[in-house]
């Protein structure tokens, strides 16, 4: 993305929008402006990467604020029509263009997506319209296929037809429809391709004559990498170490790359909290025996958000960060008041959303904003009980190893890179004590597979652990897992190599992955597209490895030679 350069007519374009009043709202009273202003007072420092902000209250605009610069370099002010990279804000639109097409006629979320896109592979059940809105279909995730292979989802070829990736996917992630993927993407191309099938037009045409033109959304467009207009760069660091243009991909959008402004988001959300296909838009999806889901994290409504509770009320959410944008959209059903977030310089903005959220609707949470441990009874536990309680976890879908543990008496649970004391509300019932108003509880069960670890966040869904002995292994012992892994439908390789007592995997595309020993055959890696690896075996020899990450389940990579 050449965000970077202005050229001279963007530079003049720019400064004429920014002679236009910032404030397009209702005024607020000077009580709550200057509280306004306290929230965000670390932005009006004009030496800082831009941010701006929304609110919306019982379907009136009575917000709206631009800070910062749209580019440091060229001392640009952002305006409420400086455009940013909105990521996951984006599967908004897209489940909207679909319930849309619906709700025409034009297509039924019950019908096989292969009637529209012969070339997806079939699995043996059909993967409906209502699958891919629900992160229920079971395709792989293409942000991991690409980490795995380096293959660009944006290079030529690739806007025009389904990735071969995709195309040559031979098995699920699971049958579609019988479990859940939080972090499943590649139904969102999927998705843009059947607009394109349904309409003859392409996806960005189909929304700019259909759902941004007539909104007066001048300043929103899909696009690709290519340069656009009034954009604000993207930047990384802080105010203290100073800041530098990012072009990172972190979180890569790839298919769902929308821009918008602030002013035009919010008329968006306007418009969307005001249709027709707004309860639709709410409704919770499912899975398809009709179980609800309750993500701790992805979506569970069709509006592509996660629903949830804020201090004991009701909130709709989804955030999203790419290169050094960062985007929030929170909403508050029971009280209709939202509150959108953009920004070109923080990995994460939701706070301030949250902040003005707090101060305008005061009166409405039942709940502190963090737990007052000292007000909850704790669990009177032996000390024999206290020990039993310890021991090591690993979770097959999170890939994610923990560990419970004491430490001068106190329980304490820990994962890479975090670590939280315990309240045991129970031997089998146990709660973090994280600074927060959700509610993180661990349930320990014993089963016919041995001891369990349930981990839930208010009310969400449980990820469930499974107790082990950790391993350990020699560096000769090592050589056994080392070799050369290839995966016929990426057509890539991978090599995993003994360094210095660790197993580490390497090629072109990933660069490297350090990985540690679980238990029996299965490692933790240190980055998210490898975060675990499951060995196979042939008799006592390695054979393969299975991918264990949540958007690529069954992904299995044959050994070629040692």
């Amino acid at each position: 993305m050449n965000s970077m350069k202005y050229s001279l007519s963007q530079l003049f374009g720019i400064a004429c929008l920014a002679l236009l009043p910032q404030l397009a709202s209702a005024q607020l009273d000077p009580a709550a402006q200057a509280a306004v202003d306290r929230v965000l007072a670390d932005f009006k420092d004009p030496n800082r990467p831009a941010l701006a902000i929304a609110v919306i209250s019982k379907g009136s605009l009575i917000y709206q604020q631009a800070f910062g610069q749209a580019s440091l370099e060229y001392k640009v002010p952002a305006t409420v029509d400086t455009r940013f990279h909105v990521d996951k804000l984006a599967w908004e639109v897209i489940a909207f263009a679909i319930l849309k097409l619906e709700q025409e006629g034009k297509v039924s979320l019950s019908d096989d997506v292969r009637t529209y896109l012969p070339a997806l592979p079939d699995f043996g059940k059909p993967i409906s319209i209502n699958h891919l809105l629900s992160s229920t279909d079971g395709l792989h995730s293409y942000r991991i296929l690409h980490a795995l292979t380096g293959a660009k989802p944006t290079e030529a070829g690739q806007k025009a037809g389904l990735p071969d990736y995709i195309k040559r996917q031979r098995q699920a992630n699971f049958t579609p429809g019988q479990a859940y993927s939080s972090i499943a993407d590649t139904r969102f191309l999927v998705l843009q391709k059947l607009v394109e099938v349904v309409t003859g037009q392409s996806f960005d045409a189909y929304c700019k004559e259909q759902l941004f033109e007539p909104l007066g959304m001048s300043n929103t467009l899909f696009a690709s990498a290519a340069p656009l207009s009034n954009l604000a760069t993207p930047y990384s660091g802080d105010p203290k170490t100073g800041y530098s243009p990012s072009h990172g991909e972190r979180g890569a959008a790839a298919y769902a790359s929308l821009y918008s402004s602030i002013r035009d988001m919010a008329t968006w959300k306007r418009h969307v909290l005001s249709h027709g296909l707004a309860k639709k838009l709410h409704g919770a999806l499912r899975l398809d025996d009709g179980t609800p889901i309750r993500s701790a994290s992805g979506a569970t409504i069709y509006g592509q958000q996660h629903e949830g509770k804020e201090r004991g009320i009701p909130k709709q959410f989804q955030t999203g960060s790419h290169g050094g944008y960062a985007s929030t959209s929170i909403r508050f059903p029971e009280q209709d008041f939202s509150v959108i977030v953009l920004s070109s310089g923080l990995a994460y903005n939701g706070a301030y959303g949250m902040r003005l959220a707090f101060l305008f609707l005061e009166k409405h949470f039942t709940e502190a904003e963090t737990i007052d441990f000292t007000k909850i009874e704790a669990a009177k536990l032996s000390a024999a009980q206290l020990q039993n309680i310890q021991g090591s976890y690993w979770s097959p879908l999170a890939a994610q190893a923990t560990k419970i543990h004491l430490k001068d008496n106190v329980l304490h649970y820990s994962r890479p890179g975090a670590e939280w004391e315990i309240l045991p509300l129970s031997a089998a019932l146990l709660q973090l004590k994280i600074p927060s108003d959700d509610k993180f509880l661990l349930q320990l069960t014993e089963g016919r597979d041995g001891r369990q670890m349930k981990l839930s966040v208010t009310g969400s869904d449980p990820v469930v652990f499974n107790a082990y002995q950790p391993a350990s292994y020699t560096k000769a012992e090592l050589a056994q897992f080392t070799g050369t892994f290839f995966n016929r439908d990426l057509n890539t390789m991978i090599e995993l190599v003994e360094t210095d007592g660790v197993l580490t995997a390497r090629n072109l595309h990933i660069g490297t992955v350090n990985f540690a020993p679980v238990h029996g055959d299965i490692f933790t890696g240190d980055k998210n597209f490898l975060s675990g690896l499951k060995f196979i075996r042939t008799g006592h020899a390695v054979s393969s490895f299975q991918i264990l990450v949540d958007g690529a389940r069954n992904l299995e990579f044959t050994k070629l030679r040692s």
